[in-house]
Order: C-alpha cells, then structure tokens, then sequence
C-alpha cells in the first residue's frame, strides 16, 4: 500500500516536506538553499540516470532515503572557503559536515554521513580493510553519479571528479553482478526500500506527513548480521559454477589488495612480509629432516605454555597472584574482571594450543604434509602474482584482468537469458559498462574478448527481434549494431541510422531521433547486400 502511495508522489511533494524539515534546522539560508538545489538537480537528471543505468533504485526511493538522511542524521552543516582545504570533512556522532558550496559535493558528504562502519570477520583479515575502503568509495562515486555525470540533457563522465577511477570499476563490477538492493544492504544505514514509507524524526512533522500520506512504518526491525562476503561467494558459485566463481573472485581480491597497497605502505609492507614468510616455509619444507625437526620444537614450546597454565588452574594462589600482576600492567578499561574470568580465559587459551598440537600432528603425517606444502605454495604464487613492486603498473594490469573475468560472467548471462526484457537490461547494462571512464591501457586481447561478448549479446538481440537485421552477412551487421555501445544517446530506442556506401568505406549515420549525433565510417574489402535500403533513416530498436 505505502508503494501505491508514493507511486504518486510528485517532485514537489517531496520538495515540500524537505523544507518542513529543513524549517526545524538550524542551517544557513544559503545551506538550506543548496540543499534544495540539489534536490532540484536529481529531480531533472534522475530519468536519464535511471535509463541509461538499470541497477539503481527508483526515484523515489532515492529522494525519500535521502531526506530521511537530511532528516536523522546532518545537524550541522557548514560552508567552507579556502579551496585549500579537503573539499568536505564529517563526523558521524555530532552529524556535522564541513563542505564546498557545491550540489555535488554536498551530495557526497551527505552520502558518506549516512553510510554504515562496515566491519568483516577477523578472518578476512588480508582483505577486509582494501573491501572496505573500495565499497565505501566506490557507492559515494556511484551514488553522486546522479547529479556528477547527467544534467537533465547529457550524459558526461567527468574523470577529474572522481577519486579512484579503478576503484569506481570494481565497485560498477559488482554493482552488475550482484544488483542494487544487495550493494545498498551491505552498505547503507538507510535502506532503499519502496515498500518502507518514511516518516520525519520530528513528531509535529510527523503529524503533519501522517495527515497529508497517511501511513507509518515499524522502525523498530532488527537486522541480523550478514556475512556478505560469504554471501557474495554463494551468489557468484550458484549462478556462474564453482570453476569462474573462484576464478572472478580471486582476481577481484588480487585489485583491491593491489590498489589499496599502492596507497597504503604499512599494508603493503605487511603483504610483502607474508609473501616472504610463505616462500621461507616452502624452503623449510623442501628437507623434510629439518621441517620435522622444526615441528618437534614448536610442540615442545607449546606442551610448557599448556604445563604453565595447568600450574596456574591447579594452584589458586598462584591464580590469585596472576590475576594481580596482570592487571597492573593493564589499562582500566582492559583490565580482568575477576579471579574466574581469568580462569576462564586461561581455559580457552589452553584449548587453542592443544588445537595447535593436533595440527602440528597431522602435519607430521606425510599425506598432510603434502598437501599443506600444496597449499602455501598456492598462496605464495598468488602473493607473487600482485607484483607489489611494479607499484601502479600492476593496477593496470589486474583490472583488465579483471574486466577480462567479468566478460565471462556477463556472458554466461547472455546465454542464460530467455526473456527480451533481460536481453534488453544486458544490452544496456554492457554499453553502461563499456563507458566507464578508465585510466589503464585496454590491451589487444581484452579488446578481441569485448567484441566476443558484444557479438554474442547482439545475436541474441536480432534472434529475439529486439534490433532490427542490416545484413544476413553476421559480421557486417554486428559491426553496424555494435556503434550502440560506444553512443552516449540516453534512450538507444530513439537511436536511428541512415547507411550509404562510399569510395571502400560504409557510412553510418547515427541520429538521435532527427537530431544527428555523429557519423562512423566502417571499411570494408567489398560491398554486400543489405537488407534495408540505403540513405533511409531506419530505427534499430524494433518496437
């Protein structure tokens, strides 16, 4: 009901409410005039944003999130002047944003205030850090999308404006796979949700929204913690088999280690050590005399830490005076609670290090043996692999790698899909992607797989009559229909051509609607039979 509602909404609807609230803010006149502004400019650009790219949320969605962030979460915000500065700073727990004068930035700010302190597992502790960082920057760069790249007529991507051009790949990457509402979960405090309505934190505004829409929602629903990672590679195994899952999956996590330890030197040093200490566990292990001699000694080591401890557990004056020296070397915040406590704490170290010991002990058994040395040598070439020491050379490396992998799975898509609103979703979701704005050099290789991927996806179209045929010939006409994904027209049902042969050369004129857009000559070795008359204006999109 609450859908059916907002489906109803009008821009000024939501302009309304935001000046509601803004009238219990105590902003500037020229904040709350920015912020009305900005709401202004999705309005306009918000239709051509949501044809040109199908994984975002609808527009109300989008508005009513974002008022509802204005709402709870921005008490303060502040312009500043020297240009100098970090164009906007935020603190979370007073809600406070300090920024440029500026739509845009404004956005991001606001986008970045309301996203979640995303934390992984311990055990995602080599990569959990470099996720976070690109999830994070990656949904502002995409979030701002809206105003940054369309203004209610064209669609630029505009480099220069964005922080981490490969970071922004990665992130549209699994933007594709995995679609908007999981991205928004495991990012957003405030969900995009069509089916939640919101209502203002303040009760007379409340009040008010109640008369005017009617609903209220229950906002007091608990969210179970996820572990998306694992959920990620659930949706990646299922759909695409276990063999490209582990492949896409490992050359993901091989970019972002690789970006955030070119900007991270700790990290990258602490990568570099782990590299060096597999390869000396491998040396180790190649004299199996030594190996063992060196297992027989970390299980010597360990039976006197377990023997300390049973000492301790067996004497409560011995415990007592533990506990005591212990927590004088610690801080009040960290010190043990009790006599017991620490007890407890002395019982679950001491079985870890008996888990040690039964590792320890199948390792000393030759098929264990073998197998572990299999294992740290998998993950010393994949150290080796993120060739650290090219610095950013190997950025450019690993996205094309990447994007090599993603063809894959987009291909399997194609094959997959069977309905033409999917083959229409993938044609768009390909030219959305193919126009990405990149800073690496796209190599041969990764250029003969695109068009692979385009002339498969371009089939499938013709097959399903989504685009009409030229020619019979397969190549010429996918290399006539193929000029879609690099057009930059909003809606590519208006995309209309006119062909005319000329001097060795095809023409192709492409209009949007009557409006000419640009002319592609494509060289051919001899002319062949089209299956449209030349010189004719002729859409592509069959309704």
């Amino acid at each position: 009901m609450a859908k059916d509602i907002f489906s109803k909404f009008s821009f000024k609807d939501y302009n309304n409410l935001l000046e509601r609230i803004l009238e219990n803010k105590n902003f500037s006149e020229d904040v709350k005039n920015l912020l009305l502004s900005m709401l202004y400019k999705i309005e306009n650009a918000y239709e051509d944003y949501i044809t040109v790219k199908t994984n975002v949320c609808t527009k109300n969605e989008f508005l009513r999130k974002l008022i509802r962030i204005i709402d709870e979460k921005c008490n303060d915000i502040q312009f500043i002047k020297n240009v100098d500065e970090k164009v906007y700073t935020i603190n979370r727990e007073t809600g406070s944003i300090k920024v440029l004068q500026n739509e845009v930035v404004l956005l991001e700010a606001i986008i970045e205030l309301s996203q979640k302190d995303i934390e992984f597992n311990e055990k995602y502790e080599l990569i959990g850090n470099p996720l976070k960082e690109m999830l994070i920057e990656g949904s502002k760069m995409n979030q701002v999308e809206t105003i940054r790249d369309f203004n209610g007529w064209s669609w630029d991507t505009p480099i220069k404006d964005m922080q981490n051009i490969n970071y922004n790949v990665i992130f549209q990457i699994l933007l594709i796979l995995f679609g908007n509402k999981f991205m928004d979960e495991l990012l957003n405090d405030v969900k995009e949700n069509d089916d939640d309505e919101y209502i203002p934190n303040n009760e007379i505004l409340r009040s008010k929204y109640n008369n005017s829409f009617g609903l209220t929602v229950d906002e007091t629903k608990l969210e179970e913690d996820v572990d998306y990672i694992e959920e990620m590679k659930k949706k990646l195994k299922e759909e695409f088999g276990e063999e490209l899952y582990l492949e896409f999956w490992k050359t993901l996590i091989k970019n972002i280690i690789v970006i955030y330890a070119n900007k991270n030197m700790e990290y990258k040093e602490n990568v570099i050590q782990r590299q060096l200490d597999k390869k000396e566990k491998i040396e180790k292990m190649k004299d199996n005399k030594t190996f063992l001699e060196e297992i027989s000694k970390n299980k010597k080591d360990i039976n006197n830490k377990i023997r300390e401890i049973d000492e301790l557990l067996n004497d409560e004056t011995a415990l007592k005076k533990e506990y005591i020296e212990r927590n004088k070397k610690l801080e009040n915040k960290d010190k043990i609670f009790s006599v017991s406590h620490l007890a407890i704490m002395l019982e679950k170290q001491r079985e870890e290090l008996l888990k040690q010991i039964k590792d320890l002990n199948k390792l000393m058994e030759p098929r264990e043996f073998l197998v572990k040395k299999e294992q740290i040598s998998k993950k010393l070439d994949f150290y080796e692999d993120l060739e650290l020491d090219k610095e950013d050379e190997n950025e450019q490396d690993k996205i094309n790698e990447l994007k090599k992998v993603f063809l894959k799975c987009f291909n399997v898509r194609i094959k997959k899909a069977n309905k033409k609103e999917e083959v229409e979703k993938l044609i768009y979701e390909l030219r959305y992607f193919e126009l990405l704005p990149i800073n690496v050099y796209e190599t041969k290789e990764y250029k003969e797989e695109l068009i692979e991927t385009e002339d498969i996806l371009l089939k499938k179209a013709c097959e399903m009559k989504i685009f009409l045929k030229f020619s019979e010939n397969e190549k010429l006409n996918n290399d006539i229909l193929r000029n879609i994904f690099t057009s930059r027209i909003m809606k590519l049902q208006n995309i209309i051509i006119s062909l005319a042969y000329n001097e060795g050369l095809l023409s192709i004129e492409i209009y949007d609607g009557n409006i000419h857009d640009k002319t592609v000559e494509l060289p051919i070795k001899q002319k062949t039979e089209l299956a449209v008359k030349l010189k004719r204006k002729i859409k592509i999109w069959v309704k």
